[in-house]
């Protein structure tokens, strides 16, 4: 994911960067649970 900065302040910047650090790790976190269902499914199938 890519942040575009326009700091108008020091302080805007700073949660602005901190919003999409906040957004990353969501998505992360958000695709590997995606992905674990998907492999869990297929293994239960082929057992």
């Amino acid at each position: 994911m890519i942040c575009f900065l326009s700091p108008f302040s020091y302080q805007e910047a700073f949660e602005h960067s901190h919003l999409c650090l906040k957004l990353q790790l969501e998505g992360r976190r958000i695709t590997s649970s995606f992905w674990f269902e998907i492999i869990y499914e297929i293994s239960c199938i082929y057992n």
